[in-house]
């Protein structure tokens, strides 16, 4: 017996020693192994393994534990399938998803029978030219922690929370088997990046060991950074098994729909000019009222007025708010004018960040501009200049 087999016979009976309710090799039984020694073969060997009636209970985990060696390399198109009590499906095992020369393979417990038969076929390929399955391998019946599909999961009480509202992420693992196991259990996968929802606060690890039919829970403060349909990470949890393999399980994946918060600015351009008559290049004054009706403070508000080339403004079209909190309203105070007679509409966008770049127009304001009439003043001061104009002329040539 070489050295890597005793090593994993040691390994595998120093782990299930505790939890072994029964156990005996293929060659203990009086059965033989059987090999296969060129590419692109298969044979297959029927076995018999017996169970005491009062192993047959809740708790107790018939097993079968398949010894091979795979020449010159094991892989994923040689493979070994197992028929258990005449099912029709048989599991197909790739030699690849063997460790270090073993694979276990649970008997369902509700179907398993004092007689159990089983099926073993092995078949070689171009890349795996040898397959030995070994006497070495074991049936048994033992004890074990069992994580089912719905054993390990996250779970909020809310699913629709809004950018940037907080929530509670909580992760449970329950052990459905029959034997404590040291976990540890982290709240995402390490060294995964994952921006959409921020860890906030909370406990995110649990290491320790877990009972049957215990349950580990601990919580978590996460918040979403945009909108939409997003999915949580899914939690993992290491354990070794009763023989020794380590191994990794993820949770479910929550998927929960984030809102935009509830943000509601408005705008509002007034004339604030007291003439009835506007000409063309008079200034008059305008006023923006820009209001935050909603329960969020809002950051960088752009105010932009509508562009016109017939309209000059001072001090220029556009304003940045650095803040404007929740119930807020801010004024700004302008000067226009328009260069040529006509009806002008001012109004304004307002830019605003929440989850997205979003933007919202103003109510706007009217103006007219008007040609400028003639005063009578100027009027009668020309009709009397050219009066002294005509008199001075007549006298002047009468004269001559």
């Amino acid at each position: 017996m070489n050295k890597a087999l005793i090593l994993s016979l040691l390994l595998i009976c120093g782990s299930v020693f505790g939890a072994t309710v029964s156990e005996r090799s293929f060659a203990e039984s009086g059965q033989d192994g059987f090999s296969l020694d060129a590419a692109r073969m298969s044979e297959c060997m029927d076995y018999q393994f017996s169970i005491d009636q009062n192993h047959l209970i809740p708790g107790n985990y018939p097993i079968l534990l398949i010894n091979a060696d795979f020449a010159p390399t094991a892989s994923q198109d040689a493979n070994v399938v197992v028929t258990i009590n005449e099912d029709e499906n048989g599991i197909v095992i790739p030699t690849s998803g063997f460790k270090n020369g073993w694979y276990h393979l649970d008997l369902n417990a509700q179907t398993a029978k004092p007689d159990n038969f089983v099926s073993i076929c092995a078949q070689t390929s171009d890349s795996t030219t040898s397959i030995v399955i070994k006497d070495s391998s074991l049936f048994g019946v033992y004890k074990k922690p069992v994580f089912n599909e719905n054993d390990f999961v996250k779970t909020l009480v809310d699913y629709s929370p809004l950018v940037g509202d907080e929530f509670s992420i909580t992760i449970s693992l329950h052990n459905s088997g029959s034997e404590p196991v040291d976990i540890n259990v982290f709240y995402k996968k390490p060294y995964v990046p994952y921006d959409s929802i921020l860890y906030v606060k909370g406990q995110t690890q649990y290491v320790g060991t877990i009972q049957p039919n215990e349950t580990v829970t601990f919580s978590y403060i996460g918040k979403s950074t945009r909108s939409g349909m997003v999915t949580i990470p899914a939690a993992v949890v290491t354990y070794t098994t009763i023989f020794g393999e380590e191994t990794t399980l993820v949770s479910n994946y929550p998927l929960i729909m984030i809102g935009d918060p509830e943000i509601t600015i408005k705008g509002f351009v007034f004339n604030k000019s007291s003439e009835k008559n506007i000409f063309p290049l008079q200034d008059v004054a305008l006023q923006l009222v820009i209001q935050n009706d909603g329960l969020n403070d809002l950051f960088n508000v752009g105010v932009a007025l509508d562009e016109n080339a017939d309209l000059l403004f001072d001090p220029g079209t556009t304003r940045v708010i650095p803040l404007l909190k929740a119930g807020e309203s801010k004024t700004i105070q302008l000067r226009v004018s328009a260069k040529t007679v006509g009806r002008y509409e001012i109004g304004c966008k307002l830019t605003y960040q929440d989850s997205n770049m979003r933007q919202a127009e103003c109510a706007p304001t009217s103006l007219r501009v008007e040609e400028q009439p003639l005063q009578t003043e100027l009027v009668a001061g020309v009709v009397l200049v050219f009066t002294a104009v005509l008199v001075f002329l007549y006298y002047h040539f009468r004269k001559v």
